[in-house]
């Protein structure tokens, strides 16, 4: 959960509960007046950070609600990937890196759904390895009235990195022509795939990052030279390079590697690696024709 958008939703609720404590409940008439709740905000939108100096934002009691709009120019705490209309009935009060709603994420950055995996459009739907991807990120329906979301109308899918990150550019469309943000990219610290790896942001120097993570029904049959091959097709789609290596530079690699028994199902990992003994920085999702970056 992002302890920043935990805490903004708790201010708003204390707002709300001090305005409720002040009211006097004896001796005044009046006439009560709606609150008018802003309506949806755009795919696209952000969040703004409660901290962000042009919003003076939730500090102001006529407005304690959390506040959208374009992302350019402001803090924020995560992009809106989707709206929904009526609202979810299990809404957030936070975002969460395993649940929230990662499906409607993906889907904007992207990548399509094939029988609960999410892929790289243009993938062969013959292909042996069912690849799965995914991004490292904190998700959450965040409604429309935070305090009381029986009462929200709409609710709006927020995405951000996993951490404290801030304006790290759009995640819209990063499989299909975009770039993805390198704090959405799953890197590690290891040439290898062990228990013992560590994972880190690829916007630090690292050793590798991964493509995608797969499962072979009979691997044995599909032999390990055709896995290989179904692995460097995924970088090659999701690098958007007619040679992922970048002519020698970079290595495409499947583990475990090797044989592997008929008749067994087999999960693999695809990722990238240096060819060398350098380190690399920033994602390798979307480079196209730019240039891989090394650290040093």
């Amino acid at each position: 959960m992002s302890r920043r958008l935990a805490g903004m939703l708790m201010v708003l609720l204390t707002i709300v509960g001090v305005a409720v404590a002040a009211a006097p409940h004896h001796g005044l008439s009046g006439v009560a007046t709606a609150v008018e709740f802003p309506g949806p905000p755009a795919v696209g939108d952000c969040l703004i950070d409660p901290l962000d100096e042009a919003t003076r934002f939730p500090y102001e009691r006529d407005r304690p609600v959390p506040q959208y709009g374009a992302c350019a120019g402001h803090l924020t705490l995560g992009e809106v990937a989707a709206i929904q209309s009526p609202a979810p009935t299990d809404l957030a009060v936070g975002l969460d890196e395993h649940v929230g709603c990662r499906g409607a994420a993906l889907t904007y950055a992207g990548l399509v759904e094939r029988d609960g995996s999410f892929g790289i459009p243009g993938s062969d739907p013959g292909d042996p390895v069912n690849w799965q991807y995914s991004i490292a990120a904190e998700t959450g329906w965040i409604g429309q009235i935070p305090w009381s979301p029986s009462a929200s109308e709409w609710a709006a899918c927020v995405v951000r990195p996993i951490g404290q990150f801030q304006n790290v550019g759009t995640l819209s469309g990063s499989f299909t022509g975009g770039v993805l943000p390198t704090e959405y990219g799953t890197c590690w610290m290891s040439p290898d795939v062990t228990a013992a790896m560590r994972m880190i942001n690829c916007s630090f120097p690292h050793a590798a990052e991964l493509i995608a993570i797969g499962r072979v029904d009979d691997a044995g049959a599909t032999g390990w030279d055709r896995v290989v091959e179904s692995c460097t097709e995924q970088a090659r789609l999701v690098m958007r390079r007619t040679d992922p290596t970048a002519d020698g530079l970079l290595a495409i690699r499947v583990l475990p590697d090797g044989s592997y028994p008929a008749g067994r199902d087999r999960n693999v990992t695809c990722f990238v690696t240096a060819a060398d003994a350098r380190m690399l920085m920033g994602s390798l999702i979307g480079i196209a024709a730019d240039q891989v970056r090394f650290a040093g």
